[in-house]
Parts: structure tokens; C-alpha cells; sequence
């Protein structure tokens, strides 16, 4: 469409163009010097740079500057602690004084609906009547308690309230157990993330050690921000640490971040390729800085009209 043909070229420091002795390096550089006629690259949009090239307009996209994590795993599927994880405590609780009560309830109930014919029979047997509660107390605990281990009951109630109160705590034994086991395997399947701080303030208040790539505007912006604002803080934080926090390489941040307590500054569309790799990764919802990304030509350059024209 625009008819012209090209040749690329890359900086020979590999830089995308920093402030250097009142000029620019990298590929700013090479406009400003008029080397290269466009820098078909995702250039930062900045004020200073503004005054030694020209940006071609509308931006291409915006990128921001996150800080990548790891997450932690709260949770120990080998711990025996886990199986008492789908319910509250209280849940039990109630469970063992009903376990102990119902019982009781059930005796009394069924020894109120004894009939003649049952006494004549319990004579016949020679059995007292006490005999008969503490033997109905006895089993009938054994039978709720099996209950819970999805037991049937050995002595089934002859009156019909008895027959009422089995069959109101077999629903309920049913309940809870589709709610145990459904929450416990939801336990053993699903991971308790531990987010260790959830704001830049708090990354530096913490443990962790933070670093960058030292390349781009992102990098001379935190670089040269005042040293009492949050900026200025950070810098400060990666540079008083380790100087080798500032690796050129960003695989040695990858090995690092997935081995230490360590956070990682770069750029949120690199930062989503990574994390698709690794569920473990996580990036803070508060972005360092905004950027809008252009492609530039040098200054005054007719190219500028006839690429926005496009």
C-alpha cells in the first residue's frame, strides 16, 4: 500500500533508547541520528523522548508493569488434619451431643409405648423392666453411632414415634455424609493459594527479594524516581539486596522466582505467558506504571502523515 521497500536493522547496544549525555541510545538513538527512517518496535510513549523522534499515532496497544509471585499452598493433603476439614467444629459437636442424647430419647420413647402384650411377654421372660432400659440404652447408642459409618440398625423401633425419630436422623446422616464427602474431595482436588502480600507497600515491608530486567523506560523510571516515593522505595529495595537482582537475563528471574521468596517486575503481557505455564504464578492487581506503546520515525519525517493516514 505505501510502496517502499526496506532493510532491518537492530541497535548495536540492543537497547530501546535511554537518556545518555543530553541524547538518547538505542533504537531512539538511531532516529534522532537518522540511522534507521522507523522504528517498527513497541517504543514507550515519554516527553523526553518526544524531543528527539516522533511517534506515529494512534498507540499500537497499552502495557503496564506488574510484579510476578508465587503463590503458596496452605493446604497438606497428607496431613491427618485434613479429614476434619469439610465441617466447622461446631458441626461435630453437635453431632456427638445428638449421637449421645438420641439415644436416650428413643429409650424413653419406646418404654412409654410398651404395650400389655409386650410386659406379659417380658415376664414370661423373666426380665425386669430396668434390665430392659439398660440393654435398649446399650444398643441403641451402638446403632446411632454405626449410623454415622453407614451402619443399619441392629434393634429397629417398634412404636411409631420411635419409628420417626430413626428415620428424621437417618435423613440427616444422609445429608451430612453427601456434604463430608463432596467437601472433602473438593479438599484433596482444590489448592488454599497463600497471597504474601497484596499491595507494593507490603511486598516491601516483606521477606521477598525483588528484581527486573535494568533495560527500558519502565526501569529508568524506577531508577531515578525520587527516593521518598514508592518508587524510589523499590529501587531502593532491589539495589540495597543484590545488585544481581538486576539480571539482563530473564530466565535466571524465572529460576529464581520459582525457587525463592523472590518477585519479579516485568511486563503484564509477558507475565500472562508465563503464567499460563504455571498455575503457581500470580501477579499483584496494583500496576507499578502504564505505558502506551507506538511505532516512531524521526523527526519531521513525511512518513509520519502518510503511515497515520493508513
Amino acid at each position: 500500500m505505501l510502496n517502499f521497500s526496506y532493510i532491518i536493522t537492530e541497535p548495536k547496544d540492543g537497547d530501546w533508547g535511554l537518556p545518555i549525555n543530553d541524547s538518547y541510545d538505542g533504537v531512539v538513538g538511531q532516529l534522532y541520528r537518522r540511522e534507521i527512517d522507523i522504528a517498527a518496535c513497541d517504543l514507550t510513549i515519554d516527553k523526553g523522548r518526544s524531543q528527539y523522534m516522533e511517534y506515529i499515532y494512534p498507540p499500537i496497544y497499552t502495557e503496564s508493569l506488574v510484579v510476578l509471585y508465587m503463590k503458596h499452598d496452605s493446604s497438606s493433603n497428607d496431613s491427618i488434619f485434613l479429614l476434619a476439614g469439610p465441617f466447622q467444629p461446631i458441626v461435630y459437636i453437635v453431632v456427638l451431643l445428638w449421637t449421645c442424647v438420641l439415644p436416650l430419647l428413643l429409650t424413653v420413647v419406646e418404654s412409654l409405648a410398651l404395650d400389655n402384650r409386650t410386659s406379659i411377654q417380658m415376664e414370661a421372660s423373666n426380665v425386669s423392666y430396668t434390665r430392659m432400659i439398660k440393654s435398649n440404652i446399650f444398643t441403641y447408642s451402638w446403632d446411632f453411632l454405626g449410623s454415622l459409618l453407614k451402619q443399619g440398625f441392629c434393634k429397629q423401633p417398634s412404636s411409631t414415634p420411635g419409628k420417626v425419630l430413626v428415620s428424621s436422623w437417618w435423613m440427616m446422616v444422609l445429608v451430612l455424609t453427601s456434604v463430608y464427602s463432596a467437601n472433602l474431595i473438593a479438599a484433596f482436588s482444590l489448592r488454599n493459594d497463600i497471597h504474601p502480600f497484596s499491595n507494593l507497600e507490603e511486598l516491601l515491608h516483606s521477606d521477598y527479594a525483588i528484581g527486573m530486567i535494568p533495560t527500558g523506560l519502565s526501569y529508568y523510571i524506577i531508577k531515578t524516581s525520587r527516593r521518598s516515593s514508592l518508587l524510589g522505595r523499590l529501587w531502593d529495595r532491589i539495589t540495597n539486596t543484590d545488585l544481581a537482582l538486576l539480571q539482563a537475563n530473564a530466565s535466571v528471574h524465572l529460576q529464581r522466582l520459582k525457587r525463592d521468596q523472590y518477585a519479579y517486575l516485568d511486563y503484564r503481557s509477558y507475565a500472562d505467558r508465563i503464567m499460563a505455564k504455571d498455575c503457581r504464578l500470580d501477579v499483584l492487581d496494583e500496576r507499578i506504571t502504564w505505558e502506551h506503546l507506538a511505532f516512531g520515525v524521526q523527526q519531521r519525517s513525511p512518513l509520519k502523515a502518510d503511515i497515520e493516514r493508513v
